[in-house]
């Protein structure tokens, strides 16, 4: 596609081709589409030099230039879902738990699940709208889910203290009342990370309001991509992938290690971090992810990457106070997160991995850090 001064340099009057320039042919459907396609429109130009032909027929059909071109099926509908039960899940686990009921002041549980599962619909509320990434072919959407967790761990505990009456220990007199009737609760859960995407959003195939899950492309494969992914902490943040495969610019164009100290004057916050190159530049040294090409949904498969491990620990501790008969009083302390882990909010809605943002393979959203609170009960 010619620029605006390439247009007027051979005279804005071309009909579908010019046969001045070497390699020029006549146009088959940008003649048949109304104004003969608005060549020479910014809007127009941007998305065709931008590779997004499928937003490009919406431009069209929105503002009522389609012509004689049938960008639609059914001429008489430009959006349309159909909701059906002809959705495709598959389901395969193995479960093992071990259990103790509560005696001698102690009882606990402990579940394993090792399980996988794939959908065509990879989401996992009734609200979503999954569309399909091409309605012509509609296994490229059946993967992981977004719920899918390979191991799964999940105990509980509580746990007596044996002090006080009608136990080991200090069962008698002050001592009892004033060491006795202490629990502690426990619950520990434990998983492999979430299923996550590199993703390619623009309407390259689909209109990209209906791409939001299409996969980019890479000249790697899944388990050259797979060993790239990790928990990478740098002076500069920490990302989900090796460093080593982005490029971060600097507002004046400055090129910059992710793995060292930043220059000075130099904040973290104002840098580009790509994942790809964007459309009509040259590939950065290391680049492995691409933007698609027009027509194109990606090679790489949905949700085949693994996010970080994920591990919570929860615990109670609290005191029954007897009163009176019939009347107890209940001091407790709780704490969520003991261990104050860094839980990473990533997933398909993350955007984490989309080869568009700027900030690609940062993690900077996180989940609630350790709270701790206390409070009173009495039942009477």
């Amino acid at each position: 596609m010619l620029s605006k001064p390439a247009l007027a340099k051979f005279g804005n009057t071309v009909k579908g081709w010019l046969p001045a320039i070497a390699g020029s042919q006549p146009l088959t459907v940008f003649p048949n589409v109304g104004s003969a396609g608005l060549l020479t429109n910014s809007t127009i130009l941007g998305q065709i030099q931008q590779g997004v032909p499928a937003d490009l027929a919406v431009t069209y059909i929105i503002n009522n230039l389609a012509g004689t071109v049938p960008f639609l099926s059914n001429p008489n509908a430009f959006v349309g879902n159909v909701t059906t039960n002809g959705g495709l899940a598959r389901y395969n686990s193995l479960r093992a738990e071990i259990r103790r009921r509560f005696s001698g002041g102690f009882a606990y549980q402990v579940n394993y699940t090792f399980q996988k599962t794939l959908a065509d619909s990879t989401q996992d509320t009734q609200q979503s709208v999954d569309p399909y990434l091409d309605n012509a072919n509609q296994k490229l959407n059946y993967a992981r889910t977004q719920y899918d967790r390979t191991h799964t761990i999940n105990a509980l505990a509580n746990i007596e203290l044996p002090f006080g009456r009608g136990h080991r220990w200090l069962n008698e007199g002050w001592a009892s009342k004033i060491f006795g009737g202490f629990q502690m609760t426990n619950i520990v859960n434990i998983s492999s990370g979430p299923p996550v995407s590199i993703v390619d959003n623009r309407g390259t195939l689909n209109r990209a309001a209906r791409s939001g899950l299409q996969p980019a492309t890479s000249n790697l494969t899944t388990d050259q991509i797979k060993k790239l992914v990790g928990v990478f902490r740098t002076p500069n943040g920490v990302f989900l992938i090796d460093p080593s495969v982005l490029q971060a610019t600097t507002p004046s164009g400055q090129v910059v290690d992710l793995r060292q100290q930043l220059p000075a004057g130099v904040n973290f916050n104002q840098l580009t971090i790509r994942g790809a190159s964007p459309i009509g530049t040259a590939p950065f040294p290391g680049q492995v992810f691409f933007l698609n090409q027009p027509g194109s949904t990606g090679n790489l498969p949905m949700n085949f990457i693994n996010g970080p491990m994920y591990l919570n620990w929860n615990a109670g501790f609290f005191r029954n106070i007897n009163l009176r008969e019939g009347t107890k009083l209940q001091i407790r302390a709780e704490a969520f997160n003991v261990l104050n882990n860094a839980q990473f909010n990533i997933g398909e809605g993350s955007g984490i991995f989309n080869v568009n943002s700027v900030t690609f393979g940062r993690m900077g959203s996180t989940f609630a850090a350790r709270i701790i609170q206390f409070g009173a009960r009495l039942d009477f």
